[in-house]
């Protein structure tokens, strides 16, 4: 597992593999490769706190990218297939006012297209369907092996007012599954 956490005056150029739209981004804030734990999902959201409030994020703009930050982690820590070592999170600087929330990591070849159905379904609604959804899922009272809702999806494209994408990748014997989320740092 490596992480790197650059210095306010450092700009770190965007992996070319990870990000199609790299020309975009001006540096990167964080970035996270290997397995994600609570530990690690610990450190993660204390830096992102504390970078948040060094460059003056709005109290909603906070809440919002924490609350996706941890949607992405738990789908890392919860759901991400072997090999490990190929999880990504990172976190970049698209400009003073935007932080671009990325996770990539394996998944089962099986669970490409009910991942694909589901997102689709989800990105279909506007965002008062996506909070009803959102109820009538958790009021089922039904949780998964690890002990969610199933709800998670729905909560990335809430909390970023629906600009989040999901993209997957293949190569050799892997299924990558991409999530990108842009989030405004002011309200």
């Amino acid at each position: 597992m490596s992480s790197v956490v650059p210095s306010d005056s450092t700009n770190l150029p965007v992996n070319q593999s990870f990000a199609a739209d790299s020309t975009a981004m001006s540096s990167c804030e964080l970035r996270w490769t290997g397995p994600v734990h609570d530990s690690s999902s610990r450190f993660i959201l204390d830096w992102m706190e504390n970078r948040l409030d060094a460059v003056q994020a709005s109290k909603l703009q906070k809440k919002r990218i924490v609350h996706v930050a941890i949607e992405l982690l738990q789908n890392l820590h919860h759901h991400s297939a072997s090999p490990k070592e190929k999880i990504i999170f990172s976190i970049h600087e698209t400009n003073s006012n935007r932080w671009t929330v990325r996770s990539q990591n394996p998944v089962k070849p099986e669970a490409q297209k009910p991942l694909e159905d589901r997102w689709t379904q989800l990105k279909s609604l506007n965002l008062e369907a996506l909070r009803a959804q959102r109820m009538k899922q958790i009021s089922k009272h039904e949780r998964s092996l690890h002990g969610g809702g199933g709800i998670g999806l729905n909560e990335i494209l809430r909390k970023s007012d629906g600009s989040a994408e999901m993209n997957f990748s293949k190569s050799q014997s892997d299924v990558v599954v991409t999530f990108i989320a842009e989030l405004p740092l002011r309200s």
